[in-house]
């Protein structure tokens, strides 16, 4: 038996799940989540027979560590940072044997180490654990490089790829957006702080007197008293022409909505938002990113063509906006290799035979 310990429910975990039920015996699978999200896709009775939800500390304790104990191997999707890592840190045998897959933010957290008493326990703990993974798994190697580096670990990378959770099917029939003369621009894909959302306002200010169109999703992640900065520094800067994104889209109208924005901007200083990223470059709509993230050389080392936000201030308008149709072509290539569903099952399988 194999125990995958998630935190929350998400449009990422629910696709994986759903790969997997085509692709492996669930029967050799059992999937923990702390909390239960009821808004996602719901299951097939296959994969809802094999999930449990550990939502306090005593459940984990009493029903998932016996569990954890006479697995076969363990996956951790995402090491969370908080009160769990006491447990981890008392169960090296556990750790031992399993695979901790990184989503980014649970690498780059150390970072913040020094904000708090708080962060540096839970630092001290991490500085403990992750040392005892023989394997980590990343979609961007050089995240899982970084945790080598900063925790000495001696671990095996291993890649690994979650299905992206927007259907190329919906994106393959959409018809090709023809170009307005407002042009459509995308920044951040949630309310997460980690987007950077003023930072990126404030580079746009040089064309707020264009024909253009901000959008801006603040309706996934955050808290109330960011969303509403946000809001209010937008309208401030670009009045109508700044549009915040306050509801849930279902993955066909967030499919259609992609298809008409024209350039992306994603200001993450670590590798996030690759699950709006990479339809976009599918769509063959120009993104900027920041060339001192990890997932700025993996992009580009994959055949896509890109743009640094970094360098952004020393664009004017024209060459902002510009986007030869061959990049749009290289970029659509390129994402297709990606995100072949075969190629999602093959790293997943190769991972698993590592444990059979």
């Amino acid at each position: 038996m194999n125990i995958h310990l998630f935190t929350n429910e998400s449009l990422y975990s629910t696709e994986l799940l759903k790969l997997f039920e085509t692709t492996v015996n669930l029967q050799d699978h059992l999937f923990v989540f702390r909390k239960k999200n009821p808004g996602l896709v719901k299951y097939s009775s296959g994969i809802e027979s094999r999930i449990i939800y550990s939502t306090n500390f005593r459940h984990l304790i009493r029903i998932i560590l016996p569990e954890m104990k006479a697995a076969n191997w363990i996956y951790f999707h995402y090491l969370p940072y908080g009160p769990s890592l006491m447990l981890w840190a008392l169960q090296p045998s556990l750790i031992k044997k399993a695979t901790w897959i990184v989503w980014g933010g649970d690498v780059f957290i150390y970072k913040q180490k020094k904000a708090s008493l708080k962060n540096r326990f839970f630092e001290l703990l991490r500085e403990k654990i992750i040392p005892w993974f023989p394997e980590i798994a990343a979609f961007v190697e050089e995240d899982a490089r970084e945790a080598i580096k900063v925790y000495k670990s001696k671990a095996e990378y291993i890649p690994i790829l979650y299905p992206i959770p927007v259907n190329i099917d919906n994106l393959k029939s959409l018809n090709k957006n023809i170009p307005g003369t407002t042009k459509k621009i995308l920044i951040g894909n949630s309310a997460d702080p980690s987007n950077n959302h003023l930072e990126t306002l404030q580079l746009l200010t040089d064309y707020s007197q264009e024909d253009i169109k901000i959008y801006c999703p603040l309706s996934y992640y955050g808290d109330k008293d960011y969303i509403g900065k946000i809001i209010n520094k937008g309208g401030e800067l670009f009045g109508e022409k700044f549009i915040p994104i306050l509801s849930m889209m279902s993955p066909e109208e967030y499919a259609i909505f992609l298809n008409e924005i024209d350039i992306a901007i994603m200001n993450h200083r670590r590798q996030q938002g690759l699950g709006n990223i990479i339809p976009l470059l599918y769509m063959g709509k120009k993104v900027f990113i920041r060339s001192d993230t990890s997932s700025f050389p993996f992009l580009l080392e994959t055949g896509c063509i890109i743009f640094d936000t970094c360098s952004m201030n020393k664009s004017n308008f024209a060459s902002f906006i510009n986007m030869e149709l061959s990049a749009s072509d290289t970029n659509r290539k390129a994402i297709e290799k990606m995100i072949d569903p075969s190629y999602y099952a093959q790293l997943w399988n190769n991972l698993f035979s590592k444990h059979s």
